[in-house]
């Protein structure tokens, strides 16, 4: 486990995990809309739905139930779409395993 994954699990275990409706307007709900429709990533799909569910009155709960995740996914998610937008809830891919050196 990398320390910034520990550090989010400690965060949600502490103080992130409360179900307050605060959620930072960064996008419209027509501009979530149009990046919903223009993506073709999986992982930004499910984020930016999840964040309409949020912009429409639904619950961290509820609204990453309906995307197929746990609560405190939708913790972190949440927090870092009020930290930085839907590019901050990105993953960061490392790149995968490395190659095998040929003799």
């Amino acid at each position: 486990m990398r320390n910034d994954q520990y550090i989010e699990k400690v965060w949600d275990s502490q103080v992130g995990m409360s179900d307050t409706p605060a959620i930072e307007r960064w996008l419209s709900e027509d501009e979530i809309d149009q990046q919903l429709r223009a993506t073709e990533r999986p992982a930004k799909l499910r984020r930016l739905g999840f964040i309409k569910n949020l912009y429409q009155g639904d619950s961290v709960e509820d609204a990453i139930n309906r995307e197929g995740h746990t609560k405190s996914t939708g913790y972190r998610w949440r927090r870092r779409w009020n930290n930085g937008g839907i590019e901050a809830m990105m993953p960061a891919y490392s790149g995968g395993r490395p190659e095998k050196l040929s003799a």
